[in-house]
């Protein structure tokens, strides 16, 4: 892996302009502000202001700044096949191309070593002798994320999709119980990640049911609510609290030692 110029270029200005924000330690210390402002050692509102105020001042001046930055087109030998003026080497978010320097009028744009740019083609896909349930036209073999599937060929019009012959279904994970009922349908409350691997529980009932929480539960009911009560974490770090997970109360005690052992690391800010 080798980043592309366009990317120095980039990394160079944010060095420049927020010297803050890429400096090696900036993570760190916010992480232990916010782990002050969660155990009461700070107010939230001073430290979003100390953050907050400075940064918008270097974002509108690096504004100013990036707009005079940015690279001018450079004239090249390449002549524009549809209206013979020059090409220009330009710069865009994929990388250099050539452009017509008559621009807009002339829209030509060429690979930087004066090729034609080949436009993007979808991948090939094979006929099927089964029909569309739907609309009767031919379904063809498509890949996705999770293998070979038949879809229908009149897509998008038609969205109609089936399993490959043959194929195996894929086995459905199975769930982790907490031992704990879902306070709104009375469901089993469930130990789920999230796409970034962090820990939360919610309903086995989901989608029909929302209950969702980041403390897990620990067995007990809220005094005040009858809601579970949850081991509350923070970044990864138990808080030595246990909570109602109902975001409606505030009722909240100190975990045992017993509790705080069997909670997995679980993270908000991982989600």
């Amino acid at each position: 892996f080798r980043p592309t110029e366009l990317g120095f270029r980039v990394n160079d200005l944010l060095v420049k302009h927020f010297p803050t924000i890429m400096d090696y330690d900036f993570t760190s210390l916010m992480e232990t502000k916010l782990d002050e402002i969660e155990q009461g050692k700070a107010e939230r509102l001073p430290v979003l202001q100390e953050f907050y105020e400075p940064f918008m001042q270097a974002l509108a001046l690096a504004d100013e700044r990036l707009e005079a930055a940015r690279p001018k087109p450079v004239e090249t030998d390449f002549v524009c096949p549809t209206c013979g003026r020059k090409m220009l080497l330009r710069q865009s978010e994929r990388g250099p191309f050539l452009g017509c320097s008559g621009y807009p009028r002339c829209k030509t744009i060429l690979n930087p070593d004066g090729s034609p740019i080949q436009p993007d083609t979808p991948p090939e896909t094979a006929g099927t002798e089964t029909a569309c349930p739907k609309c009767g036209k031919p379904m063809v073999v498509r890949q996705g994320k999770f293998g070979s599937f038949l879809g229908c060929s009149g897509y998008p019009r038609c969205k109609t999709v089936l399993p490959l012959p043959g194929s195996q279904p894929s086995p459905v994970p199975e769930v982790e119980k907490t031992g704990v009922a879902c306070p709104k349908d009375g469901g089993d409350i469930v130990v789920r990640r999230s796409r970034k691997g962090a820990v939360f529980y919610g309903c086995v009932n989901y989608p029909n049911c929302d209950y969702v929480t980041w403390h897990r539960p620990v067995g007990k009911t809220c005094p005040q609510c009858g809601w579970p009560l949850g081991e509350k974490r923070f970044r990864g770090k138990a808080t030595g609290a246990v909570v109602c997970t109902n975001p409606d109360c505030v009722y909240q005690e100190r975990a045992t030692t017993e509790q705080a052992e069997e909670v997995p690391a679980a993270s908000e800010g991982d989600a």
